[in-house]
């Protein structure tokens, strides 16, 4: 019970979601995202097309990794 106890203690006290992006990268190789983005902004890839490659559902999203990636500035 005391151990129990204990591990829902830390359970709670450890709230880290840790990073979309770095976590997106990792399942999606960097190469494929970022080319991925280029082709959607040079226009050859449509928006809603990338978001389901990329498996996002916000353009907000794609916004932050063409960011990330330093695809925009």
């Amino acid at each position: 019970e005391r151990l129990r106890v204990l591990l829902m203690r830390r359970a709670t006290s450890e709230k880290s979601g840790g990073d979309f992006y770095a976590t997106l990268l990792a399942r999606v190789s960097r190469r494929f995202a970022r080319g991925v983005v280029s082709g959607t902004l040079e226009g050859r890839i449509p928006y809603n097309r990338a978001l389901r490659l990329l498996g996002f559902q916000k353009l907000s999203a794609f916004g932050e990794l063409a960011r990330q990636l330093g695809v925009i500035a």
